[in-house]
């Protein structure tokens, strides 16, 4: 082989990275030494940043060279928690993948921020549990919070403990059900902040549900006017639902930056402790500075349709604006 050819050949090499699924593994590649590491648990069996927990002895970092390329690490059969600050990733976490499911929980005082994705359920089972910490996705490349076959519960009962995600110019932000046939669940209550910027936004697809608790959850989807979040997909036989309790602290408001279209939907209330209104109550459930477009609403929910919930009955009113700013608001009927 000349060494034109052996070069090419070596070049090739450094670029690829062999993704091992057995456990949970990371490979880089580029500029790096290629490294796996893999899940033992043979530490205290959970936490992320036990170098014990590796069958290396040493936490998993994606650090060690200017340029990085994605690396992935596939989190499956194991429960793993971030309970302080981890080694900045770079790269891609799949939870749940391949093979076994899995649980990934953050709690107080856990910190991950990652260059890549970080993926729920995209292949098997996967469960996410955050009531605590901070994780920031996509600090330098365009990546998602996606949510599969998975569950995502999301929320701290404590004001000073609340979790807080950030998704930043990803190419889709925070998306629910990844394809058409995916059952994803995420469950958002209590204490805490969700919030999808620089062109990233918002997208409910597939048999997916998200349901919303109280008000005391801070949600902002796309800070860019350009922006279009959606609300449930395409196909008829694949409806996706969102579900709102109201209780003692109200209704946490979506704040889309930009436009919503509603595909194809279905909205529901109920009633949680301690929730008292009066006639004329606003609860404001979907806020834009855009406009609603395409189908401009759920799919069970028409403009003046009465929902009842407990001794409650609330008139849904949409609210489109030739200026933007349209809503989707509840008020309690006389």
């Amino acid at each position: 082989m000349d060494s034109k050819r052996k070069y090419s050949v070596l070049r090739q090499i450094l670029r690829g990275g062999i993704i091992v699924g057995l456990g949970l593994s990371l490979n880089t590649a580029y500029g790096q030494t290629q490294t796996e590491f893999r899940w033992t648990g043979k530490g205290d069996g959970t936490s992320w940043n036990d170098a014990k927990n590796w069958a290396e002895g040493v936490v998993p970092t994606g650090s060690g060279s200017t340029w990085r390329p994605p690396a992935k690490i596939d989190v499956s059969g194991a429960e793993v928690t971030i309970q302080t600050k981890v080694p900045r990733f770079f790269g891609d976490i799949n939870v749940g993948a391949p093979g076994k499911g899995c649980t990934l929980n953050m709690v107080t005082g856990g910190d991950l921020a990652t260059q890549g994705g970080v993926f729920i359920g995209q292949t098997n089972n996967g469960t996410f549990n955050m009531s605590g910490g901070s994780l920031t996705i996509g600090v330098w490349g365009a990546r998602d919070l996606r949510i599969g076959n998975g569950v995502m519960n999301f929320g701290s009962s404590a004001s000073d403990k609340a979790p807080v995600i950030k998704v930043v110019d990803a190419s889709r932000g925070f998306q629910v059900g990844a394809n058409k046939g995916d059952i994803a669940e995420v469950n958002l209550n209590g204490y805490g902040t969700i919030s999808t910027v620089q062109q990233a936004v918002f997208s409910l697809y597939g048999q997916s549900t998200v349901n919303v608790t109280g008000g005391n959850l801070i949600l902002i989807f796309d800070t860019k006017a350009t922006g279009l979040s959606r609300i449930g997909g395409g196909v008829r036989s694949y409806k996706s639902v969102i579900n709102y309790k109201l209780d003692s602290t109200g209704a946490s408001t979506m704040n889309f930056g930009g436009n919503v279209e509603f595909g194809v939907s279905e909205f529901n209330v109920s009633l949680g402790d301690g929730f008292k209104a009066a006639a004329g109550d606003r609860f404001t459930i979907i806020s834009t500075s855009g406009d609603f477009t395409g189908t401009k609403a759920f799919g069970n929910v028409a403009n003046g349709t009465i929902l009842t919930a407990g001794d409650y009955k609330f008139t849904a009113a949409y609210t489109y604006d030739a200026s933007g700013k349209d809503t989707f608001v509840l008020t309690v009927a006389e």
